[in-house]
């Protein structure tokens, strides 16, 4: 995936017409961890930018 750095600490990219987006959440409950949308809904959270882009990528494969 094509990721692109949006606003200070997010990053969105374009799949199979899907829209990802990652967000850093430093400062609600899960500290210094990452959220992953696609097209707008939250499908997990992970501790690591690395990790966040592994699970979007993942269910990109999966997109039909």
């Amino acid at each position: 995936m094509n990721w692109k750095k949006i606003g200070e600490s997010s990053y969105e990219a374009v799949e199979k017409g899907a829209r990802f987006v990652i967000i850093n959440n430093s400062s609600m409950e899960m500290k210094n961890s990452w959220i992953c949308e696609c097209n707008g809904v939250e499908f997990c959270r992970t501790y690591t930018l690395k990790g966040a882009k592994i699970q979007c990528e993942n269910l990109a494969f999966m997109w039909n």
